[in-house]
């Protein structure tokens, strides 16, 4: 439920379904995240710690970008979105602040 309007209704995988966003995780220390951001099938990117999250619309696409313009990527992950990711995204305010870089 979102501003007493039910958003999503079904098992967990259904709603991780929705969202259909995917995530690439790797190791990539002193990156440019709005280089990142920008890179093909990248919504955002954001840092934690040495690790760099990337929230992808076409993760094939981001995966092969990343790997072509930043070799030096290591442990890397690619996973579907959370059951948390998801209910962020259905419950978001449209005019919420997010503390990642937007791709353009």
């Amino acid at each position: 439920m979102a501003s007493g309007q039910v958003v999503a209704d079904g098992p967990t995988t259904e709603i991780k379904a929705i969202v259909g966003e995917r995530m690439i995780r790797a190791t990539l220390p002193a990156s440019d995240l709005g280089a990142l951001a920008e890179l093909p099938g990248v919504a955002s990117a954001d840092r934690r710690g040495e690790a760099i999250v990337l929230r992808c619309s076409n993760s094939d696409a981001a995966i092969r970008a990343l790997l072509a313009s930043f070799p030096e990527a290591k442990d890397i992950e690619i996973s579907g979105a959370g059951l948390e990711e998801a209910f962020l995204q259905l419950t978001a305010d449209p005019g919420e602040t997010r503390e990642v870089v937007e791709a353009a």
